[in-house]
Order: C-alpha cells, then structure tokens, then sequence
C-alpha cells in the first residue's frame, strides 16, 4: 500500500464511526470545543443533476482505494467517449449493511449514457446542510466530526445519504483543497442558520 492510500486508509477508516448509524448519528457525538474545521454552515436544496459513477459497496477502510479504482477507470470512460463533464468530482455514501456504499463520479451533460460498470443516472433535488472544508484530506475526518456536531446544536435530523463534492483539488495532503459537505437531511423544518 502506497503512502497516499495509507493516508486516505486512515482518514476513511474512521468514518465508520460517523457513519455506523444511518438516521441517528447526529445524536451521538459529543460536543467540541476546539476550532471549527468546517465554514458556510448553511441549508441549501440541491439541483437534480445527470450523475455518471462507479459504485461500490465495502468497508469502511475499503473505500479510498476502491474509489481511487473507480474514479481512474472512469476518466479514462470520460476521456475515450469525449463525454462532457459539468461540474467537480463528486463521492457520495450511504450507509449499507454494515458497509459503506460509494458512488463517485460526476456530473455531465444530459442525454449521456453509461456503460457497465459505469451508470448514468439522475440525481434527485436534496433539501441538504452543507459546509465548507478547506484543508489536507488527512483531517477530513475531523471536519465531518464538526459538521455533525453542528448540525446537532441545530437540532436537525440527518438521512444516510452524504456527498463530498471536491470543489478545488491541489493533492491529498493540501492545505488548500476546498471540499463541500453536504448532507441529505430528513423532511423537517430547517431552522434559520446564524
């Protein structure tokens, strides 16, 4: 195993305390009190997109290289059919038997099709929470930790569904990356976000 996968091995092998409990995990982290790793907490609908992925279902510390397959065989996809790509990389995870299931992929023009093992389908409208992490994937762990906190102080109820959408990549370890959190939230009366 590569430095790099050890790197992603470690920081998503803890996700599975996060996200071991699909609709309850909001209520069982502590609070904080440290530096928030997350900015631009805010509710937000999401746009229904045209979504091309790979997916997987494994565990936890699984994912991050099955991912890096998935998304390596999907750019060579993307780049052999000229397929217009319409927005960043995107990994979203449910909660799945115990495992994590990933999609990652992106979003592209409409009207394109998938071919196996990639598939091409429409992404439903979200009322989600977002945030905005800037920094190493090495403490992405840490940002989701505060997102949850935050949204609990918010008393709001999460769904399983979560996205990673890579808003600016520079490389694994970059203080500069800028990655959204979302997550999917249940049908409830979300508050205003000061």
């Amino acid at each position: 195993m590569s430095g790099i996968e050890k790197g992603i091995s470690g920081c998503y092998s803890c996700l599975d305390r996060l996200l071991a409990k699909e609709l309850t995990i909001c209520a069982l982290l502590p609070e904080r009190r440290h530096t928030m790793l997350v900015r631009k907490i805010r509710s937000k609908k999401t746009k229904s997109f045209l979504f091309l992925h790979g997916a997987i279902a494994a565990a936890y510390d699984k994912i991050p290289v099955a991912g890096k397959k998935i998304v390596d065989g999907l750019n060579r996809f993307i780049e052999k059919r000229k397929i217009e790509v319409t927005g960043p990389l995107i990994w979203s995870y449910k909660p799945f038997k115990g495992k994590l299931k990933l999609r990652a992929g992106f979003p592209v023009k409409k009207g394109t099709r998938g071919r196996e093992p990639f598939a091409a389908k429409t992404e439903p409208t979200w009322k989600s929470i977002t945030a905005e992490y800037k920094g190493s994937m090495a403490h992405m762990f840490e940002a989701w930790e505060d997102f949850f906190a935050a949204i609990q102080r918010r008393g709001l109820t999460c769904h399983g569904d979560r996205r990673e959408i890579y808003r600016k990549w520079v490389g694994f370890y970059s203080r500069d990356n800028i990655t959204e959190l979302q997550i999917r939230l249940k049908k409830c009366k979300t508050p205003p976000i000061p």
